[in-house]
């Protein structure tokens, strides 16, 4: 059996994740119905919120996501995975165990992550008291990365899936 292809969208918080794989998922489902779209807060709330946002919590969260994904390309189907992704030790994974996955790294400076902040996470006020990725905790970049996607500007998210379309269709 043929194995699926991982594409493994990652960035910081409020970065454009969801937002751009959900353009490209929708576009690859168009042409091929074996697409899967899994997204970092989905999968905490399939399991029900069951986890915080503590580092343990975070990797925890993390190793169901990769795992997934290889439960899923084991069996011959495609995903895009939109999630912080902020450990080594899951990037170290993720190329030992998912032989086709590409790496997309999203990136905005974060005064306009701050800026969108649709999700309340950088508002001063509360920002000392949350677990921010990039803030007060780590981000380890992933040491392989396939596209780097530069964020700043608000539109163009077709053109975005398409720069990731194109990586795409060279696997």
């Amino acid at each position: 059996m043929q194995k699926g292809q991982l594409i493994w969208i990652t960035g910081f918080s409020g970065v454009g994740k969801t937002t751009i794989a959900t353009s490209l998922y929708n576009r690859l489902k168009q042409k091929a119905k074996n697409w899967v779209l899994i997204d970092g807060d989905c999968v905490r709330k399939m399991c029900d919120y069951d986890l915080g946002y503590s580092l343990p919590e975070r990797l925890q969260n993390a190793k169901r996501i990769s795992g997934l994904c290889k439960l899923l390309t084991d069996q011959g189907i495609n995903v895009v995975a939109a999630t912080i992704s902020m450990f080594s030790e899951i990037h170290e994974f993720n190329a030992k165990n998912i032989a086709n996955h590409k790496v997309i790294l999203i990136v905005a400076d974060l005064e306009k992550i701050k800026q969108r902040d649709k999700k309340g996470l950088y508002k001063k006020d509360i920002g000392a008291t949350k677990n921010i990725v990039g803030i007060n905790q780590q981000y380890d970049f992933p040491p392989f990365i396939s596209l780097t996607i530069d964020n700043n500007d608000d539109g163009n998210i077709e053109k975005k899936a398409e720069m990731i379309l194109d990586l795409v269709k060279e696997c």
